[in-house]
């Protein structure tokens, strides 16, 4: 599991106020995840207040029902790392969740860059050098500053080779959470492992910008959250 750490970016109502504000307005998606749960995508619709008692109102985008327990609310804006709050479901219907608002907005921060696993579906387009042909791969594994993929075995891929542009499409298990797109400009072949089929296994280590590395943050965040649901599922169930 990924190791990640949670400092408070604010515990002041009237900054908390304002950030859920434009999370409605500019309708961001936030993932909702709950142990046990399937995670999905909602999306702030309503902040109603009545005296000092202030419920946010969350509209799904799937037909799962969530506990009394705690859930984790995930998002992220350009530019800026992941960030998190919790709360307890008031109100659970099919296409709705409640809770109260908030005291704290948390932002998460890696401590290092440990590799999760990609979902099967991800993508992964390339240029190698002496080629003009776009090659594609899938992706196994990623973090911050690494990434291991799939792909045909080539002769020219050699530890120490310059590969790129890449462009990652990293998919979530659930339908339900958008692709995540990443452009690594030039990555460096660290490592290729022959298999059959004339397949590879291809390591690679790259340097990202701030906007990319924080959108690898948000789909280690994501994945994250999704491996840890469906462990306590599989707990649950005894299999």
């Amino acid at each position: 599991m990924a190791a990640s750490s949670r400092n408070i970016w604010s515990d002041d109502p009237d900054v908390i106020e304002e950030r859920l504000i434009s999370l409605s307005q500019e309708k961001v998606p936030i993932i909702l995840a709950q142990k046990g749960c399937e995670g999905q995508a909602v999306y702030l619709q309503k902040i109603h207040r009545e005296g000092s008692f202030t419920t946010l109102l969350f509209r799904k985008t799937k037909k799962v029902s969530y506990g009394k327990e705690t859930c984790f609310f995930l998002y992220r804006l350009a530019e800026h790392p992941p960030q998190i709050f919790k709360g307890v479901p008031l109100l659970d219907k099919e296409d709705s969740l409640a809770i109260t608002k908030p005291a704290v907005i948390f932002e998460r921060s890696r401590r290092k860059y440990p590799r999760i696993s990609t979902s099967a579906k991800s993508e992964a387009l390339y240029l190698v050098p002496f080629s003009s042909r776009l090659c594609k791969g899938q992706p196994k594994d990623i973090s911050r500053e690494g990434l291991c993929m799939l792909a045909s075995y080539s002769a020219f891929l050699k530890r120490g080779l310059r590969v790129g542009p890449i462009e990652l499409i990293l998919h979530c298990h659930s339908a339900a959470i958008e692709p995540i797109k990443i452009h690594i400009p030039e990555a460096t072949v660290v490592r290729v492992v022959r298999m059959e089929n004339n397949r590879a296994e291809i390591a690679l280590n790259f340097k990202l910008d701030r906007k990319n590395a924080n959108n690898v943050e948000s789909y280690l965040e994501l994945r994250e959250m999704e491996l840890q649901s469906a462990a306590d599922r599989k707990r649950k169930s005894g299999t």
